[in-house]
């Protein structure tokens, strides 16, 4: 699909890196021997709500994990406050490999430059890496009621509408970040509605409570394919090969706009 996602014979290979991975990390000090990891199941927390990219790829993996390490891996999704209560939780757990956390770009690179000493914990120094899992394209969608096919059609509508139109993103996510600049590049002004993840973001686009905004491909590319919202452009280097239409942002004018979004 060109989203990024490896595949199940590349995903089995990274959970058995992955737990070599946690073998190697346990500290000296707790009591199980590492050869006898895990001995109980693994907590697995998911700083966004249900239905967002991270949460699809944490229940992705979450089967072939398990299968992987001989343990059940329970999903726990923990959202709110960008992030950062699933990274205070992950850093306040005992450090013995049963709580694992899945990030993102936002988590672990921007909220610690975002937020810096607002913040209890910092997913850069106060966590360890274990693996990168995916690198996800974003789309710049609309909503089906927003009388606009293409992006300069919809910036032409919000040109004539200044503070009228608004967009959804977590708090100082990739995507609000990414939203601020297309409005800058654009010359447009829309409001930001804050959301707890890119799992909120279809439903609202649906009933129409959100006219334009940026979210990831893997959460939203069925309700595109089905014509359920529109997809104007899409944040990767080339165009999606299942879905050649929607052009690259390079293509729409505006390079060096729109993230992919990684997930570790």
């Amino acid at each position: 699909m060109g989203v990024g996602l490896i595949s199940e014979d590349d995903m089995i290979r990274t959970m058995s890196l992955l737990a070599a991975a946690l073998l190697a990390a346990l500290p000296a000090h707790v009591g199980a021997q590492p050869r006898d990891y895990p001995t109980r199941p693994i907590r697995l927390l998911i700083p966004f709500a249900p239905g967002g990219a991270t949460d699809i790829i944490a229940r992705m993996i979450e089967p072939k994990m398990s299968r992987a390490l001989g343990q059940q891996i329970v999903v726990d999704n923990r959202p709110g406050a960008a992030g950062n209560i699933a990274v205070e939780l992950t850093a306040q757990a005992q450090p013995d490999g049963y709580t694992l956390f899945v990030g993102n770009i936002s988590t672990n690179s921007i909220n610690p430059i975002l937020f810096g000493g607002k913040m209890k914990t910092n997913a850069i120094t106060d966590l360890t890496g274990v693996t990168k899992l995916v690198a996800i394209p974003n789309f710049i969608l609309g909503s089906p009621k927003l009388p606009a096919n293409t992006l300069n059609e919809a910036i032409a509508y919000a040109k004539e509408r200044p503070g009228q139109l608004n967009f959804q993103a977590p708090l100082g996510s990739y995507s609000h970040l990414d939203m601020l600049a297309f409005q800058a590049k654009a010359g447009i002004t829309m409001v930001h509605l804050p959301s707890r993840g890119a799992g909120e973001t279809l439903p609202a686009l649906l009933r129409g409570d959100i006219h334009i905004t940026e979210s990831n491909v893997a959460s939203n590319i069925g309700a595109v394919r089905a014509g359920q919202i529109k997809a104007f452009a899409v944040t990767s280097e080339k165009r999606l090969t299942d879905m050649p239409n929607i052009p690259t942002m390079a293509e729409a004018g505006f390079p060096g706009i729109g993230s992919l979004n990684w997930n570790g």
